[in-house]
């Protein structure tokens, strides 16, 4: 239950940053917005440290946080 507030609270950040897509693939965290991806030194995805699941949710959200 936790994972889906958190979930929610991801899309909520995002949106106040008009990110329109957010996904977790492996330890990378794809934003996009408008359609285009938002990389980091214009070349990659922002990489998460964390592994769990639970974890990696609350490390995106940080990341969004801090954005």
């Amino acid at each position: 239950m936790q994972n889906l507030f958190t979930i929610a609270r991801i899309k909520a950040e995002a949106a106040s940053n008009q990110i329109t897509s957010v996904e977790i693939s492996a330890q990378r965290l794809m934003l996009q917005r408008n359609g285009s991806p938002i990389l980091m030194d214009g070349s990659r995805y922002p990489r998460l440290a964390k592994t769990k699941p639970a974890d990696k949710l609350n490390e995106a959200l940080e990341m969004l946080q801090n954005f």
